[in-house]
């Protein structure tokens, strides 16, 4: 097997069974039977978009109704940076949620525009002025790769899900997770950089190999 085939399966191979990456759909009305809030419908999460570019991750999520009709609303997104655990299992419970979703950053924006961040563990939140717009049913927020050093994936493995919130209490330190309505997807951000890379080294092995067919053909003349 030459060593670009080689490298052709083991990039197929990574994208098997890996989140999706970039925009994904997420169904709807599905609010989770444990979820004991007001099932308003800007908590019924439809889609989350992730892309990276010009090093910052560019976060979406549209929900089924305008953003921001009650303050009591907002979306945290949950990232795994490559050491991720199962934190909904022990930070805000009863319930017990998602022993499959891992993350060791959180990113939570608020209805009202403001946001906060920490990585994990510990939490060590800092605010986030801008970093979110609200546009009708979709929030957007910005959050700098700098601030996300990896824990042992690379920028493109990154994972993302966003779950919304309804605490009509205060902030998220007095919620649990029994005010989680709804978890979209996970999804991995869409970058153009690890094509590109992919290409490069795949042209710098057929370099290689055409290098060392010239050398042979040049020993045995």
């Amino acid at each position: 097997m030459s060593r670009v085939f080689g490298l052709s399966c083991v990039i197929a191979l990574s994208a098997l069974g890996a989140p999706a990456q970039g925009a994904t759909a997420d169904a709807d009305d599905d609010f989770i039977p444990t979820f004991a809030g007001t099932p308003v419908q800007e908590l019924d999460i439809r889609s989350v978009d992730a892309r990276l570019k010009d090093g910052v991750f560019r976060l979406s999520v549209t929900t089924d109704a305008p953003i921001g009709q009650t303050s009591s609303s907002y979306y945290v997104w949950g990232i795994n940076r490559g050491a991720g655990a199962p934190r909904l299992q022990f930070v805000g419970a009863p319930p017990s949620l998602r022993p499959d979703l891992n993350f060791d950053a959180i990113f939570i924006t608020y209805a009202d525009q403001s946001a906060e961040f920490s990585l994990l563990p510990p939490s060590n939140f800092v605010n986030l002025a801008g970093a979110v717009q609200i546009s009708g049913n979709t929030l957007t927020a910005l959050l700098p790769l700098a601030m996300l050093p990896s824990n042992g994936f690379a920028p493109w493995q990154y994972e993302f899900t966003v779950w919304s919130h309804f605490n009509p209490i205060g902030p998220i330190s007095s919620a649990n997770n029994a005010r989680i309505a709804d978890f979209s997807p996970t999804i991995r951000a869409a970058i153009p950089e690890p094509s590109s890379w992919a290409m490069m080294i795949a042209g710098f092995g057929l370099l290689g190999t055409a290098a060392r067919r010239r050398q042979s053909s040049v020993a045995f003349a």
